[in-house]
């Protein structure tokens, strides 16, 4: 079974079905014109493994914002697991939430009372800043209330919803920082493995919908080889920020 992927836009989030490891992620902000461009590719996704794999499956709920059709689609997603759910609670969810956002954990709350598997409430507290050490899997990743954003180093990471949720949870919550007048992506890429590159796509078209509203973003690329070069070409050619390439040495 294939995995699902839809990018981020100025208001619709990043969603991504990984059919190999059984995770579903939504994130971002969801108003979208048409609730039906994301509700019917994820329903339909989430039917099709629970029904073809009859593997586990665990769904994170990420939204910093939403309108009532989105909370529809929530709804729709916990139905499906809800009558495919058994004793051995081979589903389950993650809702995530501001410490400061009673909305969203009322909402979670509600959420979770109709659920009929394992539906977790998770509070984090709002960040203006992320900084990650480098290892030999992952890069080093720096983000501070200036705008100032790197990523350097290997992407090999073999979970990478664990490892990049919180980079992209921090990017669709910019626009409601008001310190972060601009940023600038500076990203060095040594290597990466196909399970991180939806991921690495994920967090250009973050800063392509930072971009839409209003807040200058701009990209430097630096490639150390032809690979990377030709990824960064592929990725970047669709999008209308500032960007430009730097070949750089290892």
């Amino acid at each position: 079974m294939s995995n699902l992927l839809l990018l981020p836009t100025y208001n619709s989030p990043f969603i991504y079905g990984n059919a190999n490891r059984g995770e579903l992620i939504i994130l971002g902000k969801s108003t979208p014109d048409s609730i039906l461009d994301i509700m019917k590719p994820t329903e339909g996704w989430a039917s099709k493994y629970i029904s073809k794999s009859g593997k586990k499956l665990e769904v994170n709920f990420d939204l910093c914002f939403y309108d009532s059709p989105t909370s529809l689609m929530v709804l729709g997603i916990i139905r499906i697991l809800n009558e495919s759910a058994d004793k051995e609670s081979r589903f389950k969810a993650n809702w995530y939430f501001s410490s400061e956002d009673e909305d969203l954990m009322e909402d979670g709350e509600d959420f979770k009372s109709i659920a009929k598997f394992p539906f977790n409430l998770i509070t984090e507290d709002f960040s203006k800043g992320l900084s990650i050490t480098q290892t030999e899997i992952s890069p080093l990743i720096y983000i501070d209330c200036a705008g100032d954003f790197i990523i350097k180093g290997h992407c090999n990471h073999p979970n990478p919803l664990e490892f990049y949720r919180p980079i992209l949870k921090m990017l669709s919550d910019v626009p409601i920082c008001p310190t972060i007048k601009h940023i600038h992506l500076d990203i060095h890429l040594l290597s990466v493995s196909p399970s991180n590159l939806p991921f690495i796509k994920a967090i250009l078209y973050f800063m392509e919908a930072i971009h839409k509203q209003n807040i200058k973003a701009r990209i430097e690329w630096n490639y150390c080889n032809e690979d990377i070069e030709t990824l960064g070409e592929e990725y970047l050619k669709n999008l209308t920020l500032h960007y430009y390439f730097k070949q750089s040495v290892e």
